[in-house]
């Protein structure tokens, strides 16, 4: 594996964990929640921004999702987080 898909891996499970953490879940729990996560990459593999759709069984806190991965808040509704790095 690249060092670019690495980051990206890395990147994308702390994503899951933070997504995890802030509604109180597993992070087996996130992975399979029925939400998703879309991921914008620069070009070191870092998320840069990140969209959630909120669907399932977990709703989070959009500030407590965006302090956990050190993002500020773009926007946030009942059910889409936009998150930027």
């Amino acid at each position: 594996m690249s060092a670019y898909s690495n980051t990206c891996s890395r990147e994308h499970k702390s994503v899951l964990e933070a997504l995890a953490a802030a509604s109180g879940r597993s992070p087996e729990d996130a992975e399979g929640c029925g939400c998703t996560v879309a991921l914008t990459f620069n070009a070191d593999g870092h998320v840069v921004e990140l969209l959630l759709t909120q669907r399932g069984f977990i709703t989070v806190s959009a500030s407590e999702f965006a302090s956990r991965l050190g993002a500020e808040i773009v926007s946030a509704d009942a059910e889409h987080i936009r998150l930027r790095r």
